[in-house]
């Protein structure tokens, strides 16, 4: 039998290793979308795709004749084409902050696969139901009666299965945490 507070802190291990697969998933899904942009801006600096600027589709006006203003200037650069760098500027701008976010992501996912592949190998370890079951209990947060209807057993036995399934899951990482590292600490 295992005291409270071991019991605890496995649950506790337990909705935080959905959770951290929620995340790593969101965050792959995000490094996806930044990889995409990452490679549009990418395209249009190497490129040069000025049509994509914003300077062309309409910050430029037509030149008027109809005054008598001359136009002076201290650079050598004529109006478009600061216009123009300054465009290019912020593309290569946002394809830096663009690769930053990717980077922060992936070193995010690296920092939680470690728990969650923690968690992957000691359930592996237990029956199919006990699997099932976890995945309804902690990933889905299903009630005792959801539980039962699902695998068609008594809520009763579907809130025992929850102790049981949880001492067998603080005996199997204080088996194998030694070997892994513990990055979870499950032990009283």
């Amino acid at each position: 039998m295992i005291t409270d507070e071991v019991f605890k802190k496995t649950e506790g291990m337990l909705y935080g290793y959905f959770k951290n697969k929620r995340d790593i998933n969101m965050m792959r899904h995000k490094i996806l979308v930044f990889e995409n942009k990452k490679n549009i801006l990418e395209h249009i600096i190497k490129n040069t795709d000025i049509s994509s600027l914003q300077c062309l589709n309409g910050d430029i006006k037509g030149i008027n004749y109809e005054g008598e203003r001359v136009q002076t200037s201290i650079g050598r650069e004529s109006y478009f084409e600061k216009a123009l760098l300054k465009e290019i500027e912020k593309v290569e701008n946002e394809y830096i902050y663009t690769n930053k976010k990717i980077i922060k992501l992936k070193l995010k996912v690296a920092e939680k696969e470690p728990k969650v592949s923690e968690v992957e190998y000691i359930t592996k370890k237990l029956s199919e139901e006990a699997k099932l079951y976890i995945d309804l209990r902690y990933g889905e947060q299903s009630s005792f009666n959801e539980i039962a209807r699902e695998l068609h057993i008594s809520k009763s036995t579907a809130e025992r299965r929850r102790g049981e399934i949880v001492e067998d899951i603080a005996k199997l990482y204080n088996y194998y945490g030694t070997k892994m590292g513990r990055s979870w600490d499950v032990t009283a």
